[in-house]
């Protein structure tokens, strides 16, 4: 800033010089185009005077006369003199300009610029200074133009072309500098010697610009620190040297808070103009860090507390300054060595460097393998920074590095890990696929390309429901997934680009932020066409088996029943003649006591057959079933069971009349294989059977006291008694339950549904 202002005083000097010049000069020669009567002597003296004065004055100037059309409008002019300064700063020669046209040497657009700002003072509308760039010269010309006479004109004028380049390089300088500071998290303020704020770089929330500028810097400190500030502030003053202390301020929302402050004296020739002062907001590291409490006046104490390295290479390409950690690192014999030397042959690492110094980058930031001091090699990351001067070339260059060695090693494992990953995705034989907010597809793999029939590139960024038979319930299956963060087995069906129908099962979960936040959904589809259609003929195989055994039982009874008839009818029948025969007998062999006993033996041998025949006809199909119903058979059925086994057999029921005469049939039947099981297995003094209707359908409960059965037996392939019941009710959709603990013997519950209520 100092340096800006020196600029702009000599610029002021030299301006004021030549414009006494200018006006000597004028005044010169209005008196000489005065009418004013003089001595011819007189005279003569003023012309050479005046003569010399035109020729030697450093201001270019000459003489023109300006051309005007038959309208009175000026459309050319004719230079009639110059000097010598106009010849230097025009580069031309007399013989060049004195008596050419304008229109000869300017270019068209130049004269009329020029025209526009002559023809007025030729006219007589009086002199008038100017500014202005001359394309023709490439130059910028600031002068006075006036009329001697009228069609006349004088122009005096000089070349202020560097002077202009020099104010837009304070002007861009400037810029710079308010850029600079504004960039940097510091507090950097201009004071008047009172205190008063005259300029900030930025202002803490809870302030604006209204309520800083003009103030006076104690209103925004401490009561406990404005002693310190106003002693510091003072010295800076007094001593003329940078002052640096900590103060206690108001910072963001008007809280307290620590400030490292370095009050930095403006002076202005002898005398101190300004105070600056640079405050850093310290108050998270005080609270944390010693050593931030106890920042040293000079930058270098700074930077050397600082762990990374940080080194300066001038434009040279040599290490100039390093702090602390970097002279640990390399060694204090790194200044003043090239910068390539301790690339350690990385001389292609070193080429990255080099378009800082080429201008084409003024940041960069680059890797590289480097021999510590103690000869171990380590990885470091430099970011570095161009140096400049206020013209704007390269001085060298500040960088600084950190050790990434380790936190390299963890980020090719984790890439590593990442690769791994996507090869096990793209591995899948199942389409993995994930899905953002809005339903859109972000990734899938190739199984996902192949099951559609679609390339990658289509399928990213479209909507995922577009590829099912039924965008409707995809949707909702995503719906169900996000609002859940799982779903699974979700059937759906996809459409291959060939129309081929793929049927899967959905399985997805959503996917989180660091902060916990959904972004989406990780699907996977798994492909069970084959698997459906295997199900499918596996079901068909499963009603034709239901079917084919319901018709074998059909069979197994209708024999049953025929054969129990045929039984009964024709064995019973022709056993009961032969008893009735044997048995009229007797007074033939009365007198044979032998012979009367063998008969007797046989009547009653025919007799328990008779009975056997009866009971095996019973069994087959018992004919009271038929003939009397459900309940009677079982009451019947109950009689025959206790007398065989000695089991106390209680039977309960709350209807006689049971009249579908399958569902009896398939009951009873239930009925003999559970208490053939009792008898076989249970061990058991006693069974309660109820038997009973409700709205819904028929119920029947079988109750033993016995050990009860293991629940592998239960449903063991191998018992095939329990399966053949199932089998058995299952054809009228009933159910089978069996429950059975130590203690508590078995209790199987059937149930028949009512076959209006089904069909309702």
């Amino acid at each position: 800033m100092n340096n800006n202002n020196k600029t702009k005083g000599k610029l002021k000097t030299e301006l004021q010089k030549r414009q006494m010049e200018f006006e000597l000069f004028k005044k010169s020669y209005l008196k000489e185009l005065s009418g004013h009567e003089e001595t011819e002597d007189d005279l003569k003296i003023s012309k050479d005077q005046f003569q010399k004065l035109f020729s030697e004055m450093l201001q270019g100037s000459a003489l023109h006369e300006m051309i005007y059309n038959d309208k009175g409008k000026a459309i050319d002019y004719v230079t009639l003199d110059i000097n010598k300064s106009f010849e230097t700063i025009m580069n031309v020669t007399r013989d060049q300009v004195i008596g050419k046209l304008a229109s000869s040497i300017l270019p068209d657009r130049e004269l009329k610029k020029w025209l526009a700002l002559f023809a007025p003072v030729a006219r007589g509308d009086g002199p008038k200074n100017y500014k202005q760039y001359s394309q023709l010269n490439n130059k910028y010309f600031e002068g006075v133009v006036f009329s001697s006479k009228r069609g006349h004109f004088w122009v005096t004028f000089n070349d202020f072309t560097k002077r202009r380049f020099a104010e837009w390089a304070l002007q861009k300088s400037e810029e710079k500098w308010k850029k600079l500071v504004s960039t940097i998290p510091s507090f950097i303020a201009l004071h008047d010697l009172e205190g008063k704020y005259l300029f900030l770089n930025h202002y803490a929330d809870g302030f604006s610009e209204k309520d800083v500028i003009g103030k006076s810097l104690y209103d925004f400190i401490t009561e406990d620190s404005i002693y310190e500030y106003r002693r510091n502030f003072k010295n800076c003053i007094r001593t003329k040297q940078t002052q640096n202390f900590i103060f206690y301020g108001f910072g963001n929302n008007k809280e307290i808070r620590i400030y490292d402050n370095y009050l930095v004296p403006i002076p202005e020739k002898d005398q101190i103009e300004n105070v600056m002062a640079i405050a850093t907001d310290i108050t998270e590291r005080k609270n944390t860090e010693e050593a931030f409490r106890k920042l040293s006046l000079r930058h270098e104490a700074i930077l050397a507390s600082v762990s990374e390295i940080i080194m300066e290479v001038d434009n040279t390409k040599v290490y100039t300054w390093a702090n602390k950690a970097g002279l640990e690192f390399f060694g204090k014999d790194v200044l003043g060595k090239e910068a390539s030397f301790y690339f350690r042959g990385k001389q292609k690492t070193y080429d990255v460097v080099k378009p800082i110094f080429d201008g084409v980058a003024d940041t960069f930031y680059v890797e590289s393998w480097q021999q510590r001091l103690d000869g171990e090699t380590r990885l470091l990351g430099w970011w570095c920074r161009v140096l400049k001067d206020d013209e704007g070339y390269v001085t060298g260059a500040l960088s600084s590095a950190r050790d990434i060695t380790e936190s390299k090693k963890i980020e090719v494992e984790v890439r590593e890990a990442a690769l791994y990953a996507r090869n096990l995705i793209e591995a899948s034989l199942d389409p993995l696929v994930t899905i953002n907010k809005d339903g859109k597809i972000t990734d899938v793999n190739l199984a996902t390309e192949n099951i559609t029939g679609i390339n990658r590139k289509e399928l990213i960024g479209s909507d995922f429901s577009d590829y099912f038979t039924d965008t409707k319930n995809a949707k909702e299956g995503y719906r169900i997934a996000f609002s859940k963060g799982i779903i699974k087995d979700y059937p759906l069906t996809i459409l291959h680009k060939s129309g081929r129908k793929v049927n899967v099962l959905y399985n997805a979960s959503v996917y989180k932020n660091e902060a916990g936040e959904i972004q989406g959904i990780f699907a996977a589809a798994r492909d069970i066409t084959d698997q459906k259609k295997m199900e499918e003929k596996l079901l068909r195989s499963k009603v034709l088996l239901e079917r084919l055994n319901q018709h074998l039982n059909e069979v197994r009874e209708n024999e049953r029943a025929a054969i129990s008839r045929e039984i009964h009818d024709e064995l019973g029948q022709s056993m009961t003649a032969l008893k009735l025969d044997l048995s009229r007998m007797h007074p033939y062999i009365s007198s044979n006591n032998e012979a009367v006993k063998k008969l007797e033996h046989m009547i009653e041998l025919i007799s328990n057959t008779i009975k056997n025949v009866q009971r095996i006809s019973s069994d087959l199909r018992p004919g009271i079933l038929d003939d009397l119903g459900l309940v009677a058979a079982v009451e019947w059925y109950c009689d025959e069971f206790e007398k065989r086994s000695g089991i106390v057999c209680k039977f309960k029921y709350d209807d006689p009349d049971f009249g579908d005469v399958k569902i009896n049939l398939v009951l009873f039947r239930v009925l003999q294989e559970t208490l053939t099981n009792v008898i076989r297995h249970a061990m058991a003094t006693s069974v309660t059977i109820n038997l009973y209707k409700t709205t819904r359908g028929t119920t029947l409960i079988i109750h033993d006291n016995g050990v009860g059965i293991a629940e592998e037996k239960i449903n063991s392939h191998k018992s095939l008694g329990l399966i053949s019941m199932r089998e058995r009710v299952r054809q009228f959709d009933g159910k089978i339950n069996i429950t059975s603990g130590k203690g508590k013997g078995t209790m199987l519950s059937v149930f028949i549904p009512d076959k209006k209520k089904k069909a309702s």
